[in-house]
């Protein structure tokens, strides 16, 4: 908007200062980040943010030390690339790395938020660019923006920033409808390198926006009947660009789903549910009562809110009366090329809400099923509500554009305080209570991996093993041992991940036995020289109490060194 008369303009710079400083704000409330949970505490729980925390941290260390051996991450010894069993997380890893470099090496916590929080700001500003190329309009890019970037659907899944790197999305739709526009070549290799992100930072996203962006294309041609050469040759760089990086970087986790032994079914209950629009994040007290109707699973939590819904429709009415862009815009594009642009954008949100629903939708084969079966990565994708994403971005845009259609014949002041008053309904509609767990770094935690540091190399065995097949404390156990395994980087028999060694559940019912004959000669056949055994004041799934481990001191052979740190025990088996 044009500053009154006679008023000079604020500066560029300091306008997106102040933005940057709001959404810093906003993202620290909403996730109720205070100085002990920032530097101390993992989102959720010690489960799955901890695997993450691990593999950015691997991800950085082996880039910087040994990227010929990325992908043989150090667990499930001796198993060879095991990086593939779940996300790369690269782009998330050149976050946290930095951070965790500069803040020490038991930093693991402050590095993993500093990561959430950046990647929550990014989801800010590129649906906040995205929507303000859309409508011209900065108070319906920062509703849209918020409805976004602090849906119920990304509330739910803090511990998985993978899933909260969605910004790529609404990033590059803008390039893309740029290319499309007036093609440079310097925007087709930023869409191209925005492309393989995605891939790598979110695989469910990747495969996602690959899909979606070849039917925006199609779209476009389509309506317009023509295709210049400029665009084909703009196009073409950006594919070029994605498979000259990514060909080599999916080449293992592509190789592992054709694997039949790492074969996974689909999640049972992962696709998307229309009751899940009706399903808040726990704790929400605004919608209190549809959250105790439907208990939040974080699959399956995806309320808009009201104020959102309601935009929405007005923005979709916008559209078809084609008031959705009335004016011309700064940028490429005048108002039929972004008209366009937003009614594609729409598209890809109704294919992404079809897909999300999985395999079978009232009954019948859904086009999920084919794409499952047919088209590679897909196989990947267990829970196929996580696509719902596109959907989620299309409801935010469409009510931005609603907010900008309800509100065009306003004045400004009126305008700012509907506005203001507006954002904060949308954060009190999705807003909620955030569990954060302490993930200990205490001397008694940390002392065995700290000696293992300083000894020679050989894999390890870290005892009590949980079953995955039957304890429930698995994810809780050996994530944060993975984590603390980063101190000295010995390769580990344990493991915790997306996928696991088709011979791993009969290890573990094997090993446990340690130190029976059957244990030991295992352990020579995995290669392991270090068995470290967790002691504590009684027996539970993750030590041993102190009967356990004087049982096994008296039943090692002679041949075996033993040292104690603490109440824990650092067994080397000689040859």
């Amino acid at each position: 908007m044009p500053p009154p008369r006679g008023q000079a303009p604020a500066h560029p710079r300091g306008r997106q200062f102040a933005l940057g400083l709001l959404f810093l704000v906003l993202t620290l409330v909403m996730l109720r980040i205070t100085p002990s949970r920032f530097t101390g505490s993992l989102p959720v729980n010690v489960g799955d943010p901890a695997l993450v925390a691990w593999l950015m941290d691997w991800a950085g260390h082996s880039v910087v030390t040994d990227p010929a051996h990325y992908f043989n991450a150090p667990i499930y010894a001796p198993n060879t690339g095991t990086t593939a069993y779940t996300e790369s997380l690269l782009p998330l890893a050149a976050i946290f790395g930095p951070v965790h470099a500069l803040a020490g090496s038991t930093s693991w916590a402050l590095a993993f938020n500093v990561t959430l929080i950046v990647l929550v700001m990014a989801n800010l500003a590129a649906t906040y660019v995205l929507v303000r190329w859309l409508t011209g309009r900065a108070d319906a890019a920062l509703v849209a923006a918020l409805g976004f970037a602090f849906s119920s659907f990304f509330l739910g899944h803090l511990g998985n920033p993978q899933l909260v790197a969605a910004w790529f999305l609404p990033a590059g739709f803008l390039l893309l409808f740029r290319v499309l526009i007036a093609p440079r070549l310097r925007e087709a290799v930023a869409l191209g390198l925005l492309t393989v992100g995605q891939v790598l930072a979110a695989a469910y996203y990747g495969i996602l926006w690959g899909l979606t962006a070849a039917l925006v294309v199609a779209g476009w041609f389509l309506v317009r009947r023509r295709a210049s050469w400029a665009q084909v040759r703009a196009l073409a760089l950006a594919g070029v660009v994605v498979l000259a990086l990514l060909v080599p970087l999916t080449a293992p986790y592509l190789a592992l789903q054709r694997d039949p032994a790492f074969a996974r079914p689909l999640f049972s209950g992962g696709s998307f549910r229309w009751v899940d629009l009706l399903t808040p994040v726990g704790g929400n007290r605004v919608w209190q009562v549809l959250g105790a109707r439907h208990p939040p699973f974080n699959e399956h939590i995806a309320l808009p809110g009201l104020l959102v819904t309601v935009l929405m429709v007005v923005g979709v009415l916008a559209l078809i009366a084609r008031r959705a862009v009335r004016t011309d815009r700064p940028g490429p594009g005048g108002p039929t090329d972004r008209q366009l642009a937003l009614l594609l954008l729409v598209l890809a949100g109704v294919v992404a809400a079809i897909l999300s629903g999985g395999p079978v939708i009232a009954g019948r084969p859904a086009p999920f099923a084919f794409l499952f079966d047919h088209v590679p990565g897909w196989s990947g994708v267990r829970v196929p509500a996580r696509l719902a994403v596109i959907a989620m971005l299309a409801v935010a845009v469409l009510a931005g554009v609603g907010w900008a259609a309800l509100t065009t014949r306003l004045r400004p002041r009126t305008r700012t305080l509907l506005t203001g008053l507006a954002c904060l309904v949308v954060l009190a509609e999705t807003s909620a209570p955030i569990g954060w767990v302490a993930l200990p770094v205490d001397d008694r935690t940390l002392a065995v991996y700290r000696a293992l540091d300083g000894r020679g190399p050989g894999n390890v065995l870290e005892l009590p093993i949980p079953d995955p097949a039957r304890s429930p404390d698995y994810p809780y156990i050996e994530a944060p041992r993975q984590l603390y395994a980063t101190l000295d980087f010995h390769p580990r028999v344990n493991g915790y991940s997306g996928y696991a060694p088709p011979e791993y559940g009969r290890d573990v019912l094997l090993l446990m036995n340690f130190p029976a004959p059957a244990a030991i000669t295992r352990l020579g056949q995995l290669g392991v020289r270090w068995v470290v055994v967790h002691g504590g004041p009684a027996d539970d799934a993750g030590q041993y109490g102190p009967a356990s481990r004087a049982r096994i001191l008296t039943t090692l052979p002679s041949r075996f060194a033993v040292t104690a740190i603490g109440d824990d025990l650092l067994v080397e088996l000689r040859p």
